[in-house]
């Protein structure tokens, strides 16, 4: 069980990064952008899980002004600041594992940047499967070797403060059996990914992880067979699934 505080993401440098920066079109990666520009975002309904101080509400409002925001985040710091930035969204604290809509509340429901920083990744992906009510888009880091549970220093400013939150990297195996377990079976989902260095402030030791971003279409009622498209720097990954999950 992980030590790490949901309060570690109330100190004041977070709070100040966020309220800074990932907040433009221009600072999307391009994992983002892969398929925020699939998606017609027009007139739709947005969760933003781990939102912080609410930078995606501009993203998303750049590319459709008509959208329907909400954020959640477990730091009422964070929203606090959100609020506070953001007067005309809508924001709510949020447990770690646990999301307070009712089941299909969101056209798309989003993340990026958190799932590989909290323990209740499992639990939290259920639930964000739960509220959507057609899209899933979240990231994560993943590797073909063992999967690796360390922490990243919330260090943005270079205070050498002791600040830490969770740094996991999934074996994709992992991920896609969590995928897979979903109830109702997905009806479609579609990765995309690319190797580069884990974060500068994590302990892991691995050269290289996979960021890979993960769109899951949701399945109806008693959908048992899931369609898979992954564009995942991982030899024969396609083949690999389809042994394990047809």
């Amino acid at each position: 069980m992980s030590d790490i505080k949901a309060n570690n993401w109330d100190n004041e440098s977070v709070k100040k990064f966020y309220s800074e920066n990932r907040s433009e079109t221009s600072q999307l990666y391009k994992s983002e952008k892969y398929f925020l520009d699939k998606i017609d975002l027009s007139n739709i309904s947005i969760l933003d899980i781990g939102c912080a101080c609410g930078g995606f509400f501009n993203i998303f409002r750049e590319m459709a002004p008509s959208i329907k925001y909400t954020g959640v985040d477990i730091s009422k710091n964070l929203i606090d600041g959100a609020k506070l930035l953001h007067p005309e969204a809508e924001f709510h604290v949020s447990e770690k594992d646990r999301l307070d809509f009712p089941p299909s509340s969101f056209d798309l429901v989003f993340s990026s940047g958190v799932f590989h920083m909290t323990d209740k990744w499992k639990e939290l992906y259920r639930e964000a499967y739960r509220v959507s009510k057609e899209l899933v888009l979240i990231d994560f880091r993943l590797t073909e070797s063992a999967g690796v549970h360390g922490k990243i220093a919330l260090d943005f400013f270079g205070q050498n403060c002791e600040n830490y939150a969770d740094y996991i990297v999934l074996n994709e195996k992992e991920l896609f059996d969590a995928v897979s377990s979903l109830n109702p079976a997905p009806e479609s989902v579609e990765a995309y990914g690319y190797m580069n260095a884990p974060s500068k402030m994590s302990d892991i030791k691995l050269k290289e992880i996979c960021m890979a971003f993960l769109m899951v279409k949701k399945g109806g009622a008693g959908n048992k067979k899931t369609i898979y498209s992954l564009d995942l720097p991982f030899e024969n990954i396609g083949e690999k699934i389809k042994e394990r999950y047809s």
